[in-house]
């Protein structure tokens, strides 16, 4: 297992590691799950990539609107993105969580 830095590392990353889900201490990687890690980052990147290409392509961003004066607020109402915005962000919210579980599965 190769080291980053020179020394010891700090506490954070300790030898015998108590159980928390909050991981307050981490233990060292060797060197193929760094690698997986990177590996399943990278993929999750290329996909938010192509995540927000669909969401442009089905959403693209609405001009400003300007009101005159004397323009009553209502005009505003009308004003929304589609529906299909919070598709998007729950596609993007579950790429979030299993790149986040599996990783925590991987360090654990």
């Amino acid at each position: 297992m190769a080291h980053l830095y020179n020394g010891a590392p700090n506490g954070r990353q300790a030898g015998e590691i108590q159980p928390s889900r909050f991981r307050p201490q981490y233990r060292a990687l060797s060197d193929e799950e760094k690698a997986l890690h990177d590996a399943i980052k990278g993929k999750a990147s290329e996909l938010e990539d192509l995540f927000e290409r669909a969401r442009a392509l089905r959403t693209p961003v609405l001009e400003p609107i300007t009101i005159q004066p004397g323009e009553p607020i209502e005009m505003l109402m009308g004003a929304t993105l589609s529906f299909d915005t919070d598709y998007f962000a729950e596609g993007m919210k579950a790429l979030e969580l299993s790149v986040m579980w599996t990783v925590k599965g991987l360090t654990a």
